[in-house]
């Protein structure tokens, strides 16, 4: 917001004195710093959605992992996602999440063993 601040009081400055050529650039600087900060809060509400997805899918595995008893991540996430069709898509995010919760019950439950084929 300073940005856009400096960037207007430029402008009048340039306006005052009737300088075009320095209306013009002010102007082009004033519009490149509008479409910056665009472009940033844009990142941040698509982070910002992405983490509540991440969030909301983390709570949903966790209660599916934990009346499973097979240790197999690949069965594991093609049963969660034929039970959660909607996440299809979210394929790589599943599998890296359903890794670290099977990581953290294993080191919960240290004394448990896994199925081996």
């Amino acid at each position: 917001m300073l940005v856009l601040v400096i960037d207007i009081i430029l402008i009048e400055h340039a306006v005052r004195i009737n300088e075009h050529y320095i209306i013009f650039f002010t102007t082009i600087l004033f519009s490149l710093s509008v479409s910056e900060i665009l472009i940033v809060l844009s990142e941040i509400h698509m982070n910002y959605q992405k983490n509540n997805i991440l969030k909301s899918l983390s709570g949903k595995i966790s209660k599916f992992t934990e009346n499973k008893k097979g240790r197999n991540v690949k069965i594991l996430v093609s049963q969660f996602i034929d039970r959660h069709p909607e996440y299809s898509p979210n394929r790589d995010e599943i599998y890296q999440i359903m890794c670290k919760i099977l990581r953290d019950q294993k080191q919960t439950n240290p004394g448990e063993k896994q199925n081996k084929r």
